[in-house]
């Protein structure tokens, strides 16, 4: 059954919600955002799948866009492999760094020295 307006608006926001916690860009290079904004550009919009395809024709950069695209084409047209859009990019996100803590070094051995205790030791070591 194709998706109803709502389901679609639905989808749109939550491609937008996901898109900070996808990664940038894939292992080959390829712009995610970029691709992630050429779907929501076409599930906005009213476009046919030759619009797809002239709107990003074949030009390498353009391929993973125009092939995101298509894919929202087929979930739109409901297309029995087609997945929901956001279960394709739910693969690329990405947790965010989790918060350092902060520690003190534990090392055994450092001292902690004043800075004429420092100079002095330079002096010496020159010496040598």
């Amino acid at each position: 059954m194709k998706p109803t307006p709502e389901e679609i608006k639905a989808e749109i926001a939550k491609l937008r919600e996901m898109k900070p916690h996808i990664r940038h860009y894939s292992l080959f290079n390829d712009n995610n955002w970029d691709a992630l904004d050429a779907q929501i550009e076409f599930l906005e919009g009213e476009m046919s799948e030759d619009d797809i395809r002239e709107n990003w024709p074949g030009e390498y950069a353009q391929e993973y866009m125009r092939a995101v695209a298509l894919e929202a084409w087929m979930w739109l047209n409901d297309d029995e492999d087609a997945e929901l859009p956001s279960d394709t990019w739910a693969v690329l996100l990405v947790e965010p760094d989790p918060p350092v803590e902060k520690t003190k070094p534990q090392s055994k051995g450092a001292k902690k020295i004043s800075g004429k205790t420092a100079k002095k030791s330079i002096k010496k070591a020159k010496r040598k």
